[in-house]
């Protein structure tokens, strides 16, 4: 089974399928320049793997199809689904509302086409030219790689696109990279192909031009050109190529121009092109290996002939065969829209501009649907330029830039169709332009909707509450309660929203979760399209609703869920603020390091998006979970960015923008610098659920009580709401000194789940009484999450116990070069030698080691040299 010169590399592929039948799959690329012989190795590996009983999936990527997302994996599952089976989006292009954000819906999807193909295991799937591909298949080629007794298989030419997955198979060392051919190698191969002995000026030549790629080769064999001009490797494929086609009489010419235009043409296809007989010509571009036969379908037989036939054709002549091809396949298959939709963009004006429009306006919404925002973006435009006067396809334009981010493009087309829409299409776009001007911070103008609309109430209240105090809310949470005895689901769905936000503003928690519980079950009722936002809402309000009755892990399930599920919202911040919601729910179960990865994924998405007023509410978020692990600095750094960011006058951030100075002036001492209980403590913003929680924990870290007693009178007004009960018991504990109180307040907190709360407020009771019994058990708890003030806190009582606990070691406390001063110090240095050492000023040098006194809770020179000796200059 060995090809000539690829002995070792064929040896590689069969071990691989060797071990995905004894169970371990996984990847394998063959990469190499056009012509190397990839598709050759790659279809022996095949034929041994169908000899063992494997399952052989096979798709190939095209540059006509770098558009349509998926495609070579709908190739490839195509034949193996059984009757009832199908991909879902991916394969029906069904017309969905799309998201904002694509990579966190996409993983329902690349979930079940993995367990599609682990179904036919052990299988291996190929994917040919995967340099071709769409970024989706190159990213679910890589996640169905992860499928146990899976194989998969790809080829490749060297390219950026694909530079992070070769990387990371070298690291593997699952890439095979095949080179070119020894000269030895090549005769050989040359006798093959001629059936004899080549003449020894014949082999000469060959081998002098096609300098080892089997393509070559091939070509300069058949073609008996030995004299071609030696030159670049596109000009010799080329000439290699053109040569044979000049060869071709005018039938074979104009049939071979008709294959490489459709991709993949089928009998059916051909036939309704083609005048005359077609078996004959069929058969003489197949004997002359220039068209490769696929069941009922034909291909060019390497992507590079079909490049350069297309490259020949003038631009009407590729018109004109993409208009027939689409002509055809709509009257034979009108419902392909993966085999119309290119050859209807590629047409011009020679196709009718209304089916255009629809068809292309078809493959833009289902790649909005499998997520694809680049595609979206180029179908959405060609379906406008076809129907430029039409809203909806402008709508659809918008929505395709929103998600990715060109919100400025949103704006523009959102703007035109506005002009051009009336009734609820221009009241939703009214209310998405309104939204932008306040994504991107600017002021936003008032927004109406259709009366009766469930949909246009709710996002209504979102847009609102960013502006309006909570004596404004009153008036919205009636018109939501309205809808309780709409006919639809959804619209009961908004009127239990209604319910919960009342129950809410009456501080009785246990209604409200209550209502809100029911606002989720008749989201998961409806159809998507119908509940657009419901479904959000309802995980989010149950988030903040669970955390306030105490149930902090089924807080974190809904955290989680409203991360994964397919909640259809086309609000450009829905995707950073689920982010923002799972902030929380990690921040009060004490699990700082989570909630740190995830403010860092939102400021992510909110930067990529330009979304400013997500970004400066992500900012602030992560400055206060920086601020409790005593991160000042950075602390500082993130609050002073959110700062600079211009954002129109928003409730939530002036709170969060308080509430990250409270932090920081507590974790640096400054309690004094801490304002009294303030008004926007209240439950101040519905549908973000979060601001409070932050304040009500922060507060709880302040040492000067002369102020607390409306804050403890606040929580003690909440209903239903264990959880602020026990933080007004710790509040009370604290100011009165009670040991009662705050071991009572620590054993609650460890029963709901909210673990550092409880360490916190159990070091403040081992202080009140002299407890030393725990002492070491809270320091492992507060370093295990680099809660740092706290950690510093507890080995300070260790000390004052007569307790010898280690020096912190806790990881990421300390940046890179605020260690490498503190080092410095610890070995005896002045700050004035320590700015000599690093290149410094002595003012740097001062301000690092401000910051490290602050993030260890040090005070003296002496502690924080001893802090260096005891952790050895590491963390």
């Amino acid at each position: 089974m060995d090809i000539r010169g690829r002995g070792s590399e064929l040896a590689r592929l069969t071990e691989a399928v060797d071990r995905t039948l004894g169970g371990r799959g996984g990847m394998v690329l063959l990469s190499g320049e056009a012509g190397i012989g990839k598709s050759r190795l790659a279809a022996e590996a095949l034929q041994y793997a169908r000899s063992k009983g494997c399952a052989v999936l096979s798709g190939q990527a095209h540059p006509l199809h770098s558009g349509l997302a998926y495609a070579p994996i709908v190739e490839a599952l195509r034949p193996h689904l059984s009757g009832g089976a199908d991909l879902g989006p991916l394969m029906t292009g069904a017309r969905t509302l799309p998201v904002t954000d694509p990579e966190l819906e996409r993983t329902r999807m690349f979930e079940e086409v993995a367990r599609l193909v682990g179904e036919l295991a052990p299988a291996v799937l190929f994917v040919d030219d995967l340099h071709w591909a769409d970024r989706g298949t190159i990213e679910l080629v890589h996640y169905i790689g992860h499928v146990g007794q899976v194989l998969v298989l790809a080829a490749y030419r060297p390219s950026d696109v694909l530079a992070e997955l070769s990387a990371g198979a070298r690291r593997e060392d699952n890439e095979i990279r095949l080179t070119p051919l020894a000269d030895n190698d090549v005769a050989t191969l040359v006798q093959d192909l001629l059936g004899e002995v080549p003449p020894e000026r014949m082999l000469q030549g060959v081998t002098a031009r096609a300098k080892g790629i089997p393509l070559f080769v091939t070509a300069l064999v058949h073609d008996g050109a030995s004299s071609l001009r030696p030159d670049t490797l596109p000009v010799i494929v080329r000439d290699v190529v053109l040569s044979r086609l000049l060869q071709l009489n005018e039938d074979e010419r104009r049939l071979l121009e008709i294959v490489s235009v459709a991709d993949v043409a089928s009998n059916a296809l051909l036939a309704a092109l083609w005048d005359g007989p077609l078996d004959a010509t069929l058969r003489k571009l197949i004997a002359a290996r220039l068209i490769v036969e696929q069941g009922t379908s034909y291909r060019i037989a390497h992507p590079l002939y079909a490049e350069v036939a297309y490259a020949e054709l003038t631009l009407g002549e590729r018109r004109t065969l993409h208009a027939a091809i689409a002509r055809t396949i709509d009257a034979q298959t009108p419902g392909d829209v993966l085999a119309l939709a290119p050859h209807y963009r590629e047409a011009g004006d020679l196709v009718d501009a209304a089916r255009a429009a629809k068809v292309t306006a078809e493959a833009g919404w289902r790649a909005m649907a499998v997520h694809d925002v680049a595609e979206a973006i180029t179908y959405m435009t060609a379906a406008v330029a076809n129907s430029p006067e039409d809203p909806v396809l402008l709508e659809g334009l918008g929505l395709a830039y929103q998600a990715a981010g060109q919100l400025s493009n949103a704006e523009a087309v959102w703007t035109k169709a506005s002009a051009l829409a009336s009734g609820t299409l221009l009241s939703n776009l009214h209310y998405r332009l309104a939204l932008l001007a306040s994504e991107n911070g600017n002021p936003a103008p008032d927004v109406e909707f259709a009366a009766g609309d469930p949909n246009g109430a709710m996002l209504k209240m979102i847009f609102t509450l960013r502006r309006t105090q909570v004596s404004s809310t009153q008036a919205m949470i009636d018109e939501l309660r309205s809808f309780a005895t709409d006919p639809t689901t959804a619209g009961q769905a908004v009127g239990a929203y209604g319910d919960a936000l009342q129950a809410v503003s009456e501080y009785d928690i246990s209604r409200a979760l209550a209502a809100a519980t029911r606002v989720l079950g008749l989201a998961q009722m409806c159809g998507r399209s119908d509940s657009p936002m419901q479904m959000q809402a309802a995980r989010r309000l149950l988030l903040w609703l669970c955390i306030a009755a105490g149930d902090i892990p089924a807080a974190l399930e809904h955290a989680t869920r409203v991360r994964t599920e397919l909640a259809q919202l086309d609000v450009p911040s829905a995707s950073a603020s689920v982010q923002f919601s799972y902030v929380t729910a990690n921040y009060v179960r004490g699990d700082l390091r989570t909630a740190l990865r995830a403010s860092d994924e939102g400021i992510r998405i909110a930067r990529g998006g330009q979304l400013f007023r997500s970004l400066t509410r992500m900012l602030l978020g992560r400055s206060i979970v920086l601020a409790e692990q005593g991160r000042l600095g950075e602390a500082d750094e993130c609050r002073t960015e959110a700062e600079g960011i211009s954002v129109a006058q928003d409730i939530s951030v002036s709170t969060l923008t308080a509430l990250a100075d409270m932090a920081t002036s507590i974790h640096s001492g400054r309690t004094g610098q801490v304002a009294a209980t303030p008004e926007w403590v209240s439950y101040n913003e519905p549908l973000s659920c979060v601001e409070p929680l932050f304040a009500g924990l922060i507060l709880v870290a302040r040492r000067d009580f002369d102020a607390l007693g409306s804050t403890i009178a606040h929580l003690e007004r909440f209903r239903g709401a264990p959880f602020f009960a026990t933080i007004a018991d710790r509040l009370t504990g604290l100011r009165d000194s009670s040991a009662e109180l705050l071991e009572r307040a620590a054993d609650a907190f460890t029963r709901m789940g909210a673990g550092l709360i409880a360490a916190q407020t159990r070091l403040e009771w081992a202080e009140l009484t002299g407890d030393r019994t725990r002492v070491l058990e809270l320091v492992e708890a507060f370093d295990r999450q680099e809660a740092a003030p706290w950690a510093a806190r507890a080995r300070k009582h260790a000390r004052s116990m007569g307790i010898r606990v280690p020096s912190s070691r806790i990881s990421g406390v300390l940046s890179t070069r605020e260690l490498e001063v503190v080092r410095l110090l610890g070995d005896g240095l002045s700050n004035a030698d320590i700015a000599a050492r690093l290149f410094l000023s002595p003012r740097t040098v001062e301000t690092h080691l401000r910051n490290s006194y602050a993030k260890l809770n040090l005070s003296s020179r002496v502690a924080l040299a001893r802090w260096a000796a005891d952790n050895g200059g590491r963390q």
